[in-house]
């Protein structure tokens, strides 16, 4: 079986489990919730003029909801050396292991990239809610970590990209996922989206 469908099985799986608990939550609407080439996106409202910024109790099931996600990724990433489930809505996926900021313990994290040269980017986005996601707090503090990208795991040093460096990524960073360019108007006046940039450690 080729890996793209075993990566739609283990997707479709994840969906299954969530499905019952999404349509009773009663802070989503079945319209929020969709399958996309077999895999589970909580929508976020059509790009208009204005789009609003998410509620309290939007963002307490957003954190919840990646926190459940993000942990099942990461184990089946790892059992498979990212044969499998190694994107999100038809971008890539890399495993982050970072030192928390405050149990110095080793916190594991499926996040979208963009490969540039030898960096890898990513943005601290959170999905366009109004806090920043605590990987970012914990890459803040501890900026040695690694990054495995399908079978292979390298050592970076993380650090903040420039406004000149942030001009020039983010356009192939949008092209990379579009949502980005609506969680920066979500989050517009709320908090800053920092684009990091992980560079190796040799």
């Amino acid at each position: 079986m080729a890996n793209g469908l075993n990566n739609d099985c283990y997707e479709l799986a994840t969906v299954k489990r969530f499905e019952r608990f999404l349509w009773d939550h009663s802070g989503v609407a079945k319209g929020q919730v969709c399958l996309l080439g077999w895999e589970l996106l909580l929508r976020a409202p059509v790009m208009t003029e204005e789009v609003k910024p998410f509620t309290a109790k939007q963002e307490k099931f957003g954190r919840f909801f990646i926190k459940k996600i993000g942990g099942w990724q990461v184990r089946v990433y790892e059992w498979t050396n990212g044969r499998l489930w190694n994107t999100f809505l038809g971008s890539q996926v890399a495993i982050f292991s970072i030192k928390g900021r405050k149990t110095g313990k080793i916190r594991k994290t499926p996040l979208l990239y963009l490969q540039d040269g030898e960096n890898v980017v990513v943005v601290a986005s959170q999905g366009g809610m109004s806090t920043y996601p605590i990987w970012y707090k914990n890459m803040v503090a501890n900026p040695e970590l690694e990054c495995q990208i399908g079978g292979d795991k390298k050592s970076y040093c993380v650090r903040r990209a420039t406004a000149e460096e942030e001009t020039r990524l983010w356009p192939p960073l949008d092209a990379m996922y579009a949502g980005y360019a609506e969680y920066r108007a979500r989050i517009d006046g709320r908090r800053e989206v920092p684009v990091m940039i992980l560079e190796p450690i040799k």
